[in-house]
């Protein structure tokens, strides 16, 4: 039987066809990662009720998968979960009060202090920082329980808007995440990156390049990836790819293939990246030195100091 004729996964309320099932098997996957990691923090730091509610979790993930795999008839890849550590030295950091916890919704009264806190010691360009904290200050926030995400920039409102009753990706970073939406605001009034011409070829030319290299990218993914838990990083290659390789984080191929999505996701990504980790870090292999080095010089010609 053809895929597009087999019937679709149900689980928790969703359909998810061959493909989006198969996203989502290694959504959990990462999940199930990212809680390992923290549950060895919380132990390497002697935070022993921290540390329980994680294993709690963890064993929930656990079940989660098996019964997910299960429903959509796909084999259990429990070595993608292993969680391997070379040395003391490589254990997980003790957890930072910017990662998202079980259940936490969007705090509008603290978004923009967190963030701005954390701009002062930011790898970042300058440039990109001073706009970040520009718009820190200078943006709406605005209740709207309707959408189905926990936030986003909504560029007919011009505001930020954000579901008190969703809660945030659990284990991520909630500046990294505010900072993102940010972005997409910046990128709409002040950079202009998705009417540059530069930068959306930079993005469109290195579609071709990434999918000739997949096993290579997807790599960088897979258990014990330098990338398997980044998910701003993840973001950008479903967004060069189109969806067409398989990252543990990533917008819906349909999202995709809508006008300018992939642009602005690319830019607002990599904003986040440079205020996380720094430009630098992001790899340039396989088309993405040409999208990095378009993003400087928007940066560098737009920024406010």
């Amino acid at each position: 039987m053809k895929p597009e004729n087999r019937p679709k996964t149900q689980f928790d309320g969703r359909e998810y066809d061959d493909y989006q099932a198969a996203q989502m098997q290694r959504r959990i996957e990462a999940t199930i990662r990212r809680q390992k990691r923290l549950k060895t923090a919380y132990e390497a730091a002697g935070l022993t009720d921290q540390a329980t509610a994680a294993n709690i979790r963890l064993r929930r993930l656990n079940e989660k998968y098996h019964q997910f795999s299960k429903a959509a008839g796909l084999p259990e890849q429990r070595e993608r979960m292993r969680v391997v550590y070379v040395d003391d030295s490589n254990l997980a950091p003790a957890p930072q009060g910017n990662i998202v916890t079980e259940g936490e919704t969007f705090n509008p009264e603290s978004a923009a202090v967190s963030l701005i806190k954390r701009l002062e010691d930011s790898p970042g360009m300058e440039d990109n920082m001073a706009v970040l904290r520009y718009y820190a200050n200078h943006t709406d926030l605005v209740v709207d329980k309707t959408m189905a995400g926990p936030i986003a920039y909504n560029r007919s409102l011009d505001a930020i808007c954000y579901n008190p009753d969703v809660p945030l990706p659990y284990g991520a970073d909630r500046d990294g995440i505010f900072a993102h939406e940010l972005a997409h605001r910046a990128d709409k009034l002040w950079y202009g990156a998705t009417q540059d011409l530069a930068w959306s070829t930079a993005v469109q030319e290195a579609e071709s390049v990434i999918l000739e290299n997949v096993d290579a990218v997807e790599s960088w993914f897979e258990t014990g990836g330098k990338y398997a838990d980044n998910a701003f990083f993840s973001d950008i290659i479903g967004a060069v790819s189109k969806g067409k390789i398989n990252t543990p984080y990533s917008h819906s191929s349909e999202y995709w293939r809508r006008a300018g999505n992939c642009e602005r996701e690319v830019f607002a990504n990599l904003v986040a990246l440079d205020f996380l980790f720094g430009i630098d870090t992001v790899p340039v292999e396989f088309g993405l030195d040409t999208i990095c080095k378009v993003f400087r010089e928007i940066i560098g010609r737009s920024g406010l100091l």
